[in-house]
């Protein structure tokens, strides 16, 4: 926890003040008068975040176990030793990732092309 927090921001100066170290702040008497406020701190509990429909994903995996969300092709795939199959839901920003790559590629071929982003 911070000094902030605590609300003791004012306790520095007070100190130098009484050290004669230097004059009085203008706003030493308006802090004095209104501290800082002390805000509310977090619980050290974290709540878990729970959904309505938690109850019901616990009963089907209860009722049908063999159904995990872990894919059991997979695992198959690396029993026989073969490559599994490819992701039916490639992620977007690969697929352009690639394209990026290949203009890239295509670019440094160009004679002269490393000339342009020399100083």
């Amino acid at each position: 926890m911070s000094l902030y927090e605590r609300g003791f921001t004012s306790q520095k100066p007070k100190n130098s003040v009484k050290g004669l170290a230097k004059s009085e702040p203008i706003w030493l008497k308006a802090m004095e008068k209104v501290p800082p406020a002390t805000f509310p701190h977090a619980e050290n509990k974290i709540k878990l975040i729970s959904l309505s429909e938690d109850v019901y994903i616990s009963k089907f995996f209860q009722k049908h176990p063999d159904s995990k969300h872990e894919d059991p092709i997979n695992k198959i795939a690396k029993l026989k030793g073969k490559k599994p199959p490819p992701n039916p839901y490639p992620s977007a920003i690969k697929e352009i990732q690639a394209e990026e790559r290949n203009w890239s590629a295509t670019d440094s071929m160009i004679p002269g092309y490393s000339k342009l982003f020399r100083n």
